[in-house]
């Protein structure tokens, strides 16, 4: 494979997975909108219902309702803390801005006259050493997410990652 020939599959290949490690970004920031949003929802109701009971001494569902919504909250607290969805969100962002900064060097490398003065093979060595270190501390891109950005991949690069 010629040097050109790899730069531009390299390209397609980093365009992808910047594609991807964004959409994985917003994918977690989602989810860590709604399980924290509906988290602060069911604590405020918790503390309306224990509220109301202490003042007007309900009757005892308000007990039973209590207690299920104490279950939800600490559920979904559980959620937040196990799954980390803010700090994921954030990990995959850094990841997918370092891919874009390499897209960028990868672009001006392609229009760059480096050929002709015998630095392209250098260049190349340069950007694999540098896509190898992004890879081994990227977190992992779930695979339906990968699929719709990447699956392309296997048939060669369409031009088109995301």
């Amino acid at each position: 494979m010629k040097e050109e020939e790899l730069i531009q599959k390299w390209r397609c290949r980093v365009r992808c997975l910047k594609h991807a490690h964004f959409d994985s970004a917003n994918q977690f920031g989602r989810w860590n909108g709604w399980v924290g949003g509906s988290l602060i929802f069911f604590s405020a109701a918790a503390t309306m219902v224990a509220t109301i009971h202490i003042r007007l001494h309900l009757p005892d569902i308000y007990y039973a309702v209590l207690a299920v919504l104490g279950m939800v909250i600490t559920v979904l607290a559980s959620l937040q803390l196990y799954f980390r969805f803010s700090e994921r969100a954030e990990r995959h962002r850094a990841t997918a801005a370092n891919y874009a900064r390499l897209e960028l060097e990868i672009e001006v490398m392609s229009i760059s006259d480096a050929a002709a003065e015998g630095k392209r093979s250098t260049q190349v060595r340069m950007l694999q050493d540098e896509w190898s270190r992004l890879t081994n501390g990227a977190p992992i891109i779930p695979k339906r997410i990968y699929r719709r950005h990447c699956g392309h991949l296997e048939n060669g690069c369409s031009g088109n990652a995301g």
